[in-house]
């Protein structure tokens, strides 16, 4: 069997108090297609993703950003913030 390299998109998360969660979705892994990255599939996502864990802050809006939108620094992931069209540190 041949595996396949895995490819995602990534998802910019903002939460009601301007927290921001960045989940990588998969769209293909080592065997095969999964699911398309659609606005349906990613809000259906998102909502499994609060249910399972209630701690989370509800969500306020999301976007779809590439892998180098995300700051290199994590040390300061608690300041990221989406400002719509890009991640910065606050």
């Amino acid at each position: 069997m041949t595996r396949r390299p895995r490819e995602s998109q990534f998802i910019a998360i903002v939460h009601d108090d301007d927290s921001l969660s960045i989940m990588e979705f998969v769209v293909v892994d080592s065997l095969g297609p999964l699911q398309l990255a659609t606005a349906e599939n990613v809000e259906a996502t998102i909502a499994k993703m609060l249910r399972e864990q209630p701690e989370l802050r509800p969500v306020t809006r999301w976007r779809f950003i590439d892998r180098g939108d995300i700051p290199a620094d994590r040390t300061t992931r608690s300041r990221w913030r989406d400002t719509g069209t890009a991640i910065v540190v606050r």
